[in-house]
């Protein structure tokens, strides 16, 4: 019987470990959204505006280093309006979190799942 248990546990493993995986990688890309999302409101409450708060200058300005800006695995693409921005978490796993303040101060939060489920669970996060 404990060797049957040590089969099954074992051969649960892997499939566990690749889910573990791309949870910890989409944890990170929400983590760097989220870094983002405050980096940008802290330039607004200076400009009162998003527009151009989106630049490695100002995001570095906001506190620390400028997150990698781009649309490979663990970049951010971020895109400023004067009252709206939207933020795109690239995961190391493959799955995409946006994270999007509208005109009327409305956040949204959505996420699209490429390979495995990992943080994306339903659209949203």
């Amino acid at each position: 019987m404990v060797a049957v248990s040590g089969v099954v546990l074992a051969g649960c493993g892997g499939s566990n470990s690749a889910s573990g995986q791309a949870r910890a990688q989409d944890a990170q890309a929400k983590e760097a959204a989220l870094n983002a999302e405050t980096r940008l409101e802290a330039c607004f409450v200076d400009a009162q505006t998003y527009r151009g708060c989106e630049t490695p200058a100002q995001l570095a300005a906001a506190g620390g280093s400028a997150p990698p800006l781009g649309s490979g695995p663990g970049q951010l693409q971020i895109k400023t309006a004067a009252q709206s921005y939207s933020i795109t978490a690239h995961s190391r796993s493959g799955n995409l979190f946006v994270l999007a303040k509208d005109p009327s101060a409305r956040i949204r939060r959505t996420c699209q799942a490429k390979k495995t489920a990992g943080g994306c669970l339903g659209g949203a996060w």
